[in-house]
Order: structure tokens, then sequence, then C-alpha cells
């Protein structure tokens, strides 16, 4: 098995270990937008990747409520993923996909919009541009459907005694 898959794999697999055991974080207490992964084959030591959405904000027993992966699949082909961690809120995600040349400048750039009901994920096989290098899968912007609903019903619903 190849190194980089084998240890994808291994990421992976502590990954949902760590989540099977935690609690989703709240909303409020998360940045609007943020990174969901980052993958990187410049061949170039000094290359970094940014902090995962919501990863400072989190204690060890707690996870995000969306997370994400874009790895390279093949030759020519890229894989991006999205989860909802939660297992009560529906999520309304956009995110875009970012493919990366050499120096790690932007040649290729794609959005999607998903509904993710409560521990679902949805995939997206991607065509990689010429020279990609690397990929990056950001989260530009997610609403909480399951709240916005319970919001609106109490809204709706006229208080007694008035």
């Amino acid at each position: 098995m190849n190194l980089v898959i084998r240890a994808l794999v291994v990421c992976f697999a502590l990954t949902v270990a760590r989540m099977a055991g935690a609690e989703v974080t709240p909303d409020k207490d998360l940045p609007r937008r943020g990174n969901l992964s980052t993958t990187f084959n410049t061949g170039r030591a000094a290359s970094s990747a940014p902090e995962p959405f919501g990863f400072d904000e989190l204690r060890r027993d707690e996870v995000s409520p969306l997370s994400g992966s874009i790895s390279k699949v093949k030759d020519g082909h890229l894989e991006m993923k999205v989860f909802n961690n939660s297992k009560t809120d529906t999520y309304s995600v956009n995110v875009e996909a970012l493919q990366l040349d050499e120096n790690l400048r932007v040649v290729k750039r794609d959005f999607f919009t998903y509904t993710l009901s409560p521990q679902s994920s949805k995939q997206q096989m991607l065509t990689a541009a010429t020279g990609v290098k690397g990929a990056e899968l950001n989260l530009d912007k997610y609403t909480n459907l399951t709240a916005r609903r319970a919001k609106a019903a109490a809204r709706a619903t006229p208080t007694k005694g008035k």
C-alpha cells in the first residue's frame, strides 16, 4: 500500500475513533467559515496546512459538527467529501474546492452547496487541472437548518395570555 494512502487511512481511522465518543460542539462556539481539509504533494518540506475548521475552539472530547476531506484518488481525479457529525441537526453548507500548483497558487476553483441530514455525508469526484500538486476544501458558509426551523416555529407560535 502506498505510504501516503496508508497515512490517510490511519488519520481517517483515528478521526472516526475520536468522533465516536465525542460531543458535537455547539454552532455558537465555532467560526462562520474555515478550512476542512488540505493536501499537498509539492515535494517541498516547508509546506504547511491551515488549521482545520473549529480545531482550536474544541476541547479534546468535542468534535466539529462539520468536517471534510479532499484527496487525490488517481491521476487526474480528486475526491471531496463533506461530513455532518451531528446526531440531531441538519446543515446547509457551501464549500469551495481549490486545486493548487507546485507554488501553492490556485489553478482551479469549484463551489458546491449541500444539505446534510444528521450523520450523513456527500462526496464529489473532481477532475484535476493540469499540474495540480495540492488541494484545499474550505467551508465558506453553513446554516444549522434544525435550529433555524425551531426559531421560526417559536416565532410563529402565539404566546398564551396576550
